[in-house]
C-alpha cells in the first residue's frame, strides 16, 4: 500500500449519481484521505491543497466523496474539502509551459513531475493545450497530455 507521503507526492456522493464521464475536483485545503466514507475509517494520506482528484461516486447529499488519486488508489474525502477551482498535476518528467498553445511558442517556464498548476480556463480539447498558472504567479499554456486531472 502506498504511504501517505507517496500519495501526497503523486499529486490525486453515494450510488445516486455515478459519474458518466471523468469529473475532477481539487483539494481546497490539506485534507485527510480515508479508506471509507467516515471519520472513523482508517486515515490513508493527506491530500495537499490543489491536489486533483477524480470523482468516482457522487451523491450530493453525502458528506464524503469517493475519489481516485493520480496513482489509481480509491479513497474517500470530505465533500467540504473539495473545491471547484481546478488544478492539474504534471505527469511528464518535465512539462514546458509556453507563451501560447503552440509547440513553437516561447517557453515561459518548465514544471517538473508532480508540480500542481492552477487552470485558468477550460482546455481546448481539439488543440490539446490548457492555460495554467504556477503558484509563483507565472502563466502559460501546457499540453494536456503532460498533465493529470482534466482527462
Amino acid at each position: 500500500m502506498p504511504t501517505p507521503r507517496l500519495i501526497a507526492a503523486s499529486v490525486a456522493f453515494g450510488m445516486a449519481g455515478v459519474c458518466a464521464a471523468a469529473e475532477y475536483r481539487s483539494a481546497d485545503q490539506a485534507a485527510i484521505l480515508y479508506d471509507g466514507p467516515s471519520p472513523r475509517a482508517s486515515k490513508v494520506a493527506i491530500a495537499p491543497k490543489g491536489m486533483p482528484l477524480e470523482l468516482v461516486v457522487n451523491d450530493v447529499n453525502a458528506p464524503y466523496v469517493k475519489v481516485r488519486e493520480r496513482g489509481g488508489q480509491m479513497l474517500w474525502i470530505e465533500r467540504k474539502a473539495l473545491s471547484e477551482k481546478r488544478f492539474l498535476v504534471v505527469s511528464a518528467p518535465v512539462a514546458q509551459v509556453r507563451a501560447a498553445g503552440d509547440e513553437n511558442a516561447a517557453i515561459v517556464f518548465q514544471a517538473e513531475q508532480d508540480v500542481a498548476l492552477e487552470t485558468l480556463e477550460a482546455p481546448v480539447a481539439a488543440k490539446g493545450w490548457v492555460r495554467v498558472k504556477h503558484r509563483d504567479g507565472l502563466t502559460g499554456f501546457v499540453k494536456i497530455s503532460q498533465t493529470w486531472g482534466w482527462q
